[in-house]
């Protein structure tokens, strides 16, 4: 697809699902063929673990941007992985859509708040049952 595209595309999107099955791989075949490389895994864990994951993202030369959840914590950690390389960008997501659901509004949000517009019978829907 590539080589059929030429350079009528010069930035490639690789997204989680690429990412299991061979998309490291292929964001360094790209990146040698001179691409722009989006990598969309909006990393999220504790900061120890997306430092050292975004050092290793970094550290293939195979990254332009590499998105991680907007968390304070999550994107100090990314930023201090990347270790002054700057050509390598963190995007922080704040807010995941769906075509099935679109808008913050699913996700229980509204004005910027987690949870408010949850009525109390869909907050209770989504706790998990006391077996008391």
């Amino acid at each position: 697809m590539v080589e059929a595209l030429g350079d009528a595309v010069s930035f490639y999107k690789i997204g989680l699902q690429l990412f299991a099955t061979g998309g490291m791989a292929m964001a360094q075949d790209l990146k040698t063929r001179g691409r722009n490389i989006f990598l969309d895994w909006k990393l999220h864990d504790i900061g120890a673990t997306v430092e050292r994951a975004a050092a290793a993202i970094v550290a293939t030369g195979a990254c332009d941007f590499l998105t991680v959840h907007a968390e304070p914590q999550v994107l100090r950690a990314a930023v201090k992985g990347r270790a002054g390389e700057r050509s390598a960008k963190i995007l922080g997501v704040t807010v995941m859509t769906s075509p099935e659901r679109p808008g913050p509004e699913r996700d229980g949000l509204r004005h910027g708040r987690r949870g408010a517009g949850r009525t109390p019978q869909s907050a209770s829907a989504s706790t998990p049952a006391s077996t008391g």
